[in-house]
């Protein structure tokens, strides 16, 4: 073992307890605070630029294979927006608007980002936000126009995704939601949904919702930090992640493809 020192250190702005900062391929570092501002620093800690989002920022940036960097901002309820940025600054699109995050009656949306990462397909991207009604969304990469939803409607993901969605090799989109549990879809079915709505493929931990009054404070379980990582148990494929309970916090692995528990302590 070593010591470790201190190579560079950045003050910037603002509270910034909930997000990461995200590096790049050639070391260069980008972060957000919620005073709403995404920085790039390079490698040696000297700031790069940096640009003024929206509503307050609770993301971690995500960083594409080509240095493109996106971004989702916007806390408050009818605030929420998503960026995509080029390494150099430049901004590529911006996603806003109640009637992109929501098809069927967007009077009744109003749509807020908390700690979102995107999760990164080779033609979109996907990430997830909550509010008056939480939804899915994948968007395309290249030109910020949104490809599909996931509803709703049927028991989810009502609560939304508070944090991030992940994309998984043999193409699956795995989200929490909440006190919802945890969801699964197909990449390929969200992918050629033609900017529909659709159902998820499965929905574990559905005993994770609240029977006592609907308060931030009724003890119940939780899943707000969403999924954290991909692991092989026993042969398969899982998507692991953390379930805040008060008294009896656990940590679950699920199977991508199925939804079935395969571990739970």
């Amino acid at each position: 073992t070593g010591e470790l020192s201190l190579v560079w250190a950045a003050k910037v702005p603002g509270y910034n307890a909930f997000s990461s900062p995200a590096v790049a391929d050639d070391g260069s570092v980008y972060a957000t605070t919620q005073s709403a501002v995404l920085y790039k620093f390079d490698a040696n800690g000297n700031e790069l630029w940096n640009k003024t989002l929206g509503d307050k920022c609770k993301a971690t940036p995500s960083i594409d294979a080509d240095g493109t960097v996106y971004i989702g901002t916007g806390t408050t309820n009818g605030k929420a927006a998503v960026y995509a940025f080029a390494a150099d600054g430049a901004q590529k699109w911006k996603f806003e608007g109640a009637d992109k995050f929501w098809a069927p009656d967007p009077s009744k949306l109003s749509p807020s980002v908390q700690a979102v990462i995107c999760g990164i397909g080779s033609e979109n991207i996907y990430f997830g936000n909550t509010g008056t009604a939480g939804t899915i969304i994948a968007v395309n990469k290249q030109t910020g126009a949104r490809v599909a939803w996931h509803e709703v409607s049927g028991g989810g993901p009502a609560g939304g995704c508070g944090a991030g969605v992940i994309v998984t090799k043999s193409g699956n989109l795995i989200w929490g939601a909440g006190r919802y549990g945890v969801f699964g879809s197909s990449k390929n079915t969200v992918d050629a949904a033609n900017n529909s709505g659709g159902a998820w493929a499965w929905r574990t931990f559905t005993d994770w919702e609240w029977t006592s009054p609907d308060t931030e404070d009724d003890g119940a379980s939780n899943n707000n930090e969403g999924a954290i990582g991909m692991a092989t148990i026993g042969g398969k494929s899982c998507v692991v992640g953390i379930m805040s309970d008060p008294t009896s916090p656990k940590i679950y692995a699920v199977d991508v493809v199925t939804g079935a528990v395969v571990s739970s302590y």
